[in-house]
């Protein structure tokens, strides 16, 4: 199925960004332990929705990279696709950390 040195690569890139999604989404999840440090200047319901948009956006992303990377296998730009993925996914961390922490008040 993938055969060739960019496919491996592109192949080892998708991994890396499942892992790199793993760890984003633990942490974007995790910033909801700061919740009791806020009081009642929190908005909940902003932090919850955030946390979950995210999340679920991941999973696509890396759903999405990995359809593409089927599709894709043979092309010279294969390696783009996850590398894309995870530019998408940091960024999404750096945004989602961003909103929770105006959410919390501590920006």
């Amino acid at each position: 199925m993938f055969v060739g040195t960019r496919s491996h690569l592109a192949l080892w890139l998708w991994g890396a960004q499942a892992i790199t999604a793993l760890v984003a989404c633990l942490y974007v999840y995790l910033l909801r332990i700061s919740i009791p440090h806020c009081g009642d200047q929190c908005d909940f319901s902003g932090i919850q929705r955030t946390c979950e948009f995210y999340v679920w956006s991941t999973v696509a992303v890396v759903l999405l990279s990995g359809a593409l990377l089927v599709l894709a296998r043979r092309a010279r730009f294969s390696w783009l696709i996850p590398s894309a993925g995870i530019v998408l996914v940091v960024v999404g961390a750096v945004v989602a950390t961003h909103i929770t922490n105006l959410a919390m008040g501590l920006s």
